[in-house]
């Protein structure tokens, strides 16, 4: 008898952000998300950097940044937590971490992970409320 693998539930989106991109270049459109766990990916950037719109789970993020070392892109890239093919990703993923507040910069150089009860109890409030915005498809996700 054959096992009925369990149906994903699907994403819902709690909430649309905006950012500026770590140099400042573009700003960057992303999206916070929760299915059984919190995700982050990015929709648009106003620059000409291309990017990966893939879902990055919290979890996979944290650990990257459970570190005594200055986090960075190539921390999140050589970490695997972006899937795509873009060498964009990882950086502008840490831009929207920045921007939630769940990392800060070093004065050194790259950043480090940031206190995040702060960004947990406003999505939190946003799951407890059913929250679930709808966005409209591109090009690229059709």
């Amino acid at each position: 008898m054959a096992t009925k693998k369990p149906v994903p539930k699907s994403m819902r989106i709690l909430k649309l952000g905006t950012c500026p991109s770590l140099s400042g270049a573009s700003n960057l459109l992303y999206h916070v998300g929760y299915d059984t766990e919190i995700h982050f990916r990015i929709w648009g950037n106003s620059g000409g950097g291309l990017f990966g719109r893939e879902w990055v789970s919290l979890a996979s993020l944290q650990a990257s940044l459970e570190t005594d070392k200055p986090v960075t892109a190539g921390t999140l890239k050589r970490a695997g937590v972006c899937k795509g093919k873009s060498a964009n990703t990882p950086g502008f993923l840490l831009a929207v971490l920045k921007a939630e507040g769940l990392v800060e910069p070093m004065e050194t150089g790259g950043h480090t992970k940031a206190d995040s009860s702060g960004f947990l109890t406003e999505i939190g409030k946003l799951i407890d409320d059913g929250t679930d915005i709808q966005v409209p498809p591109t090009k690229a996700t059709q």
